[in-house]
């Protein structure tokens, strides 16, 4: 507690530096000189983590463009700072499962809804191996909010049944879960292969995906910058304060 009030003394210097003793002065000195550098070592962190996620956010490169069909598709289809593949495949409509899943470490679950993506020639019942996430079609509960969700969702009015689509898609996010998705699914009934994949299509949404993909580096610069800039102002106004004693 002794060591904390020491700091305490800069603040003394600010406010009613006339009060403070000749040593106090000089100790409130130091300690704005720890602030300084405190302070500046802050901001060029703060510095560091900003241009690392603008960095990241252009030289993120372009889309893949070079499709990829759903039978060859597994975990090194997927490149680049998402880790991203256009996908060619049949999404199957009316198809729509629920699935709940245990979160890691917790008492509670989450649950996704999915979409199997297959081949031209899938028949229901048939393995599946690649699945999608479309929460706005899963959650329409009207005709007028499935005519919407099929627009939000890119795909043409109206669509119904196996509709062909060549999009970009990412793993799909599936919070607080991390494991083997295939025993999951197994779970709640479906028949996959022994790899299974959730995805989501981002073709209208990537730059939004970037963007969230550096949002930890994005708030950490926020953090630091706000407390470095605290520090070199606390710091000025010691300084400021204590200007007109020689001491």
């Amino acid at each position: 507690m002794a060591s904390l009030c020491v700091y305490f003394i800069v603040f003394a210097a600010i406010l009613d530096p006339d009060s403070l003793s000749a040593a106090s002065r000089r100790k409130a000195r130091r300690v704005a000189a720890v602030f300084r550098y405190l302070g500046a070592v802050l901001l060029l962190c703060a510095a560091g983590a900003f241009l690392y996620a603008v960095q990241g956010v252009v030289f993120a490169g372009k889309a893949p463009d070079t499709p990829v069909s759903v039978a060859e598709f597994s975990e090194t289809s997927l490149t680049g700072t998402l880790g991203e593949a256009v996908l060619d495949g049949y999404v199957q409509l009316d198809a729509l499962s629920k699935v709940n899943y245990q979160i890691e470490r917790a008492r509670i679950g989450g649950y996704i809804t999915l979409f199997p993506l297959t081949g031209a020639d899938w028949q229901p019942g048939d393995p599946v191996k690649t699945f999608v996430t479309m929460p706005w079609i899963a959650e329409a509960r009207t005709l007028e909010q499935y005519a919407q969700a099929l627009v939000k969702e890119g795909l043409p009015p109206g669509s119904t049944g196996a509709v062909a689509q060549t999009r970009l898609a990412v793993k799909a996010r599936m919070f607080g879960f991390n494991g083997d998705l295939a025993p999951t699914l197994r779970a709640a009934g479906l028949n996959v292969t022994d790899q299974a994949y959730a995805l989501e299509f981002i073709d209208n949404r990537r730059a939004e995906k970037l963007q969230k993909a550096f949002a930890g580096p994005r708030m950490i610069a926020m953090i630091f910058g706000v407390m470095g800039l605290v520090l070199l102002l606390i710091d000025f106004g010691a300084r400021r304060s204590l200007a007109r004693f020689e001491d």
